[in-house]
């Protein structure tokens, strides 16, 4: 038999110079129709200018012909121009111009353009070539027409391109089957080149429908026949087990396409897995089964048998797939994949990802994936997205900032926390705390006056840890409106011996926390069920002083009539005893 099969024709136009571009891009393709395109029904055709058959005529007209049938135009430049056709100045410009001429007036092809990074070397002596190359990227820019992506080597290309034309078949797979569900027999189809090629019967060694299909779907009449729908597990004669999680599984992606959009449920996940080697999903099939396996929750989903022959490439196809174009929670999910396992995707790709989506869990996911594996691009990416001014994603691209640059540069995310009057999450705190120590102490000095406790604390404790902490500075903070400062304030005091009014340090830790003033803190205990503040004891404070004072001065401070003098007691006689000890003299 035949199988029903959509083509999407393309034609990639580009220069001798990257004769090695090109034969990747028959392995990419080759890769997506074996993956993407067999489990869709689509098979992608690439055409060059070295496949036409000899002729008679202008070259570039018989070229044109392949041209003109396309569905989807890849330019890819490099250093070499081309040579002129009679009409324009290389047969790349010619080819370009027509595609994109019969896109205006007819609304196709797609157009997709590459340049190919061109070293600092060759851009010292440019030539006649390379200054075409240049003169045409910079034209693109200036007209906004076309959006084009550069790539670095060869396997950025690869990657690119295949991550590209995965993404583009199966939007026409999802376009296509949204027509057919909308039940109107006039309906386009995506446009894959010119009517008569926007469908076609390509051979295969398969049926078009699994033949389990047909026989189970005979045993269902036999049940309806009988008039008998309740029936016993152990009739061997009626529907089995198998039996009926075949029909579930094809009712179920029915039914989910058509109207629902829901996934596989685990159980019945768990009934097709113990049946996987009998089972013969159809596309559609295979496509709700791994919608189901991107989707479901907690991870606890059979079903890599049938994706098992995927490479880390193809399954960065899918995911990308699901991660454009689905239900807010697969979309989620399949980005959260990516970034769990670190699957880097080509940074042209970035803008693709859903930052503006209307769900905050996909937005929040597509920024958690730059978090965890972009670099320092992704900085500068996520300052271009900030510089669209929507304010409603301020929060989360700033969020995002810092938690990449905490993994990228520790110490300068500390700095700028600690330097920008910019609200600091308890979050983003416990990410930073443990590098406050590999913090400059001007960093720190300028973290004492941060409107954020936590930063004016931590930078304080550090600065005390050194030995850093001068008598105007700490002073300074015992006025402090956090009464947790004001005490640390008046313990650096203590142990540096600068100590010298005890009534005022009793009376600062008695005063109020104004930093609690506006409930924020207090409720946040109250919803994490934390403890309340520690307040502060002055005696210890005062006794930290005292240790840093001589015999004689404990020995005048001991007065057991006033406030702080029996605090001197303990340690004038541990003192005075330990060191008529060492006198050899015993009492």
């Amino acid at each position: 038999m035949q199988e029903s099969r959509r083509v999407l024709r393309i034609f990639l136009a580009s220069p001798h110079d990257v004769s090695a571009e090109r034969a990747v891009a028959d392995e990419v393709v080759a890769s997506v129709n074996r993956t993407i395109g067999r489990q869709v029904g689509w098979e992608i055709d690439v055409y060059k200018w070295e496949d036409k058959a000899p002729g008679f005529g202008r070259p570039q007209e018989i070229i044109n012909e392949m041209l003109d049938s396309c569905g989807l135009f890849i330019g890819l430049l490099w250093k070499w121009w081309g040579q002129q056709t009679g009409k324009y100045s290389s047969g790349f410009e010619e080819e370009f111009e027509r595609a994109k001429a019969r896109r205006k007036a007819q609304g196709e092809p797609e157009l997709w353009l590459f340049f190919k990074t061109v070293d600092s070397d060759s851009r010292k002596d440019l030539g006649p070539q390379l200054t075409k190359v240049l003169e045409f990227r910079t034209l693109q820019i200036n007209l906004r027409e076309v959006l084009f992506q550069d790539v670095q080597g060869i396997e950025e290309w690869r990657t690119s391109l295949f991550e590209g034309l995965s993404e583009y078949l199966l939007k026409l797979f999802l376009s296509a089957n949204e027509a057919q569900l909308k039940g109107s027999a006039a309906a386009p189809v995506p446009s894959t080149g010119n009517s008569e090629i926007a469908l076609r019967l390509v051979p295969e060694g398969e049926q078009e429908i699994p033949r389990q299909l047909k026989d189970v779907s005979s045993l269902l009449g036999r049940v309806i026949d009988s008039g008998n729908l309740e029936f016993s597990t152990d009739d061997a004669s009626l529907l089995q087990e198998f039996d009926v999680a075949r029909l579930y599984l094809l009712s179920a992606t029915w039914m989910s396409r058509r109207f629902t959009g829901e996934i596989l449920g685990t159980h019945e996940m768990n009934l097709l897995y113990k049946h996987r080697k009998r089972l013969e999903p159809t596309a559609a099939e295979r496509f709700q089964l791994i919608r189901t396996l991107v989707g479901g929750a907690g991870d606890l989903l059979p079903g890599w048998f049938w994706f098992r022959e995927l490479t880390l490439q193809e399954v960065k196809g899918w995911l990308l797939i699901l991660a454009s174009r689905e239900s807010e929670g697969i979309r989620a999910r399949a980005l959260e994949t990516l970034a769990s396992a670190g699957i880097e995707i080509a940074k042209s790709a970035w803008p693709g990802l859903p930052f503006h989506d209307d769900s905050s869990a996909v937005r929040r996911q597509a920024y958690e994936y730059l978090v965890r594996v972009g670099d320092r691009d992704a900085l500068a990416f996520l300052d271009t997205l900030q510089s669209d001014g929507q304010d409603s994603l301020d929060d989360d691209i700033r969020v995002a900032k810092f938690k990449l640059l905490a993994r990228l540069d520790p110490p300068k995310a500390l700095a700028d926390a600690v330097t920008k009057e910019e609200y600091i999450s308890d979050y983003e705190m416990r990410i930073l705390e443990n590098g406050f120590s590999s913090v400059d102490e001007a960093v720190l000095l300028k973290g004492l006056k941060s409107s954020s406790e936590r930063v004016r604390k931590l930078s304080l404790e550090e600065l005390t840890r050194r030995g850093r902490v001068t008598v105007p500075v700490a002073t300074e903070l015992t006025h402090d409106p956090s009464i947790a400062l004001r005490a640390l304030a008046f313990e650096s005091l203590a142990r540096i011996g600068a100590l010298t009014d005890f009534g005022e340090v009793r009376k600062r830790l008695s005063e109020k926390d104004s930093s609690l003033a506006s409930g924020k803190t207090t409720l946040y205990q109250l919803m994490l069920g934390g403890p309340p503040p520690v307040k502060p004891d002055a005696d210890s404070i005062i006794v930290t002083f005292y240790r840093t004072r001589s015999v004689d001065y404990l020995l005048d401070a001991v007065d057991w009539y006033s406030v702080n003098g029996p605090l001197t007691k303990p340690l004038s006689w541990t003192t005075t005893t330990n060191s008529r000890r060492s006198c050899g003299k015993t009492y």
